[in-house]
């Protein structure tokens, strides 16, 4: 039966071990959950922004459209013109 205390001593210093190692990154994951919710937060909040922005000004959303579509034109004759 000295294989088996041998066996279990090792057990334990593994547990030991793993305990030590699970303790050391407990913090480090708990900040990196928290910096991601903070985030995912700040974002939800630049949306909901951004959201009240638009249906103060529906007429902005027409004019960024068509300088984008005229970018895109101009764009569009400059290659086939090539």
């Amino acid at each position: 039966m000295v294989w088996f205390e041998a066996l279990k001593d090792t057990i334990t210093a593994l547990q030991n071990i793993i305990y030590l190692i699970s303790n050391a990154l407990l913090i480090p994951v708990m900040a990196l959950l928290v910096g991601g919710v903070a985030f995912s937060l700040f974002e939800l909040g630049r949306f909901v922004y951004e959201f009240i922005q638009r249906r103060k000004h529906p007429s902005r959303i027409e004019e960024i459209a068509w300088i984008f579509d005229r970018e895109n034109a101009t764009e569009a004759e400059r290659k086939s013109g090539e």
